[in-house]
């Protein structure tokens, strides 16, 4: 019994740290697809807790969030503006955090802030020039789907309109 559930608690560990490994990756690697994801789960999840509206309504508004997000970030306003916009998030957090854990040293605030705001920054452009040369991938093939369900879907009166 008890190698079973040792074998259980691996299985679980592997897991968790297989999940972790992901997001770490979707993050480094796609991180304008790991904004419009984490920013849509939160607009769902703030829309719950915080208002009287249905859930089912609120995982409407995290999509909604999610679908627009990912949008904003493909224009070329929307990447600066948004783009922009969560680097400094980004680099806020860590910069306060830093300040906070180094017993309220300024320096150490300024130099993580400035730091994550050259690595995000550079993540966002790195992210944004691989989209734009890499249209035989999967995310290039997810976007070109949905763009043409929206041109069918406009020809058509429905929203989305997708041909099987």
């Amino acid at each position: 019994m008890g190698w079973l559930a040792a074998q259980g608690a691996i299985m679980a560990i592997g897991l968790f740290i297989g999940l972790v490994c992901s997001v770490i990756g979707l993050f480094f690697g796609h991180i304008i697809l790991f904004d419009s994801i984490s920013l849509g789960i939160a607009a769902g999840v703030c829309c719950n807790q915080f208002t009287a509206i249905h859930p089912a309504l609120c995982l409407v508004i995290g999509i909604a969030t999610f679908l627009l997000l990912l949008w904003l970030q493909n224009t070329s306003i929307g990447f600066w503006l948004v783009g922009g916009l969560l680097t400094l998030i980004y680099s806020a957090v860590f910069g306060l955090l830093a300040y906070l854990i180094s017993e309220h040293d300024p320096i150490w605030g300024w130099v993580i802030f400035g730091l994550v705001f050259l690595v995000i920054g550079a993540l966002h452009l790195r992210a944004r020039n691989n989209r734009k040369q890499a249209h035989s991938h999967g995310l290039e093939y997810l976007y070109a789907l949905l763009r043409a369900a929206l041109q069918r879907g406009k020809h058509t009166g429905c929203m989305f309109a997708f041909q099987l």
